[in-house]
């Protein structure tokens, strides 16, 4: 519903001689879902939808306007800091109403959302076929592998240890959500490429490593480890 509420505004804009702004539109389309049912403004779906588009749609083109790359490497460069837009963007919602956060996900949603959009691509060849067995049962099996293959990245992913963090605290929600704010309001302040990356970064690695000393000071366990001393023999 609200992208279709933000389509529709976008596509009426020419209509009535107005230029789109997805701000306006992300703003409208807010408006008219909360005036339908206030109680949406804590929902899950609706807070992240929001804020999604929110870092794609208004943020992520005051980074991606600044890199001066061309070609597919720009291409490339501009998708990571979109991604990496969207992170910082939705952390303070995701921090709500889970207990983890993704630190992987920028590079995950470059590599595995495509192959995952080739999987759903190519049902579509079933359904326009009608499901005739001799071109389904192939179509689906190639998709059937797509989706494995994107379930066994992501399961080896999720195994290592820094790929994710863990929200141990209040507070550590708190200091996140902040510096995920101030993260956003540097980016777009700041007009050059390079001091947004390194401004990000830093506050990037600043995030982290709050995430590990708290993770470690709420530990109730305190391990040692009694090395003898042989040189008196």
């Amino acid at each position: 519903m609200p992208f279709l509420i933000m389509i529709t505004v976008i596509m009426l804009s020419g209509q009535f001689n107005r230029k789109g702004d997805c701000l306006n539109s992300l703003g409208l389309c807010c408006i008219l879902l909360t005036i339908r049912n206030p109680y949406i403004v804590r929902n899950t779906s609706f807070l992240l939808s929001m804020t999604g588009v929110f870092a794609l749609g208004v943020v992520a083109p005051k980074v991606t306007s600044s890199i001066g790359f061309k070609g597919i490497g720009g291409k490339l460069v501009k998708s990571i800091a979109a991604m990496f837009v969207l992170l910082f963007t939705a952390m303070p919602v995701t921090m709500l109403f889970f207990d983890e956060v993704s630190l992987v996900a920028p590079i995950t949603n470059i590599v595995l959302l495509p192959v995952c959009t080739l999987a759903l691509s190519v049902t579509v060849i079933v359904a326009v076929t009608g499901g005739v067995s001799f071109i389904a049962v192939p179509v689906l099996r190639f998709a059937g592998i797509l989706i494995k293959a994107v379930l066994y990245v992501s399961d080896k992913l999720s195994s290592f240890r820094y790929s994710y963090i863990t929200l141990s605290s209040k507070e550590l929600k708190i200091i996140a959500a902040c510096i995920c704010f101030m993260i956003v309001l540097v980016i777009i302040a700041l007009k050059s490429f390079r001091n947004k990356a390194v401004c990000s970064l830093t506050a990037y690695s600043a995030l982290i490593l709050a995430f590990n000393v708290t993770g470690i000071a709420s530990k109730n366990e305190i391990h040692m480890v009694i090395i003898p001393d042989n040189s008196a023999s």
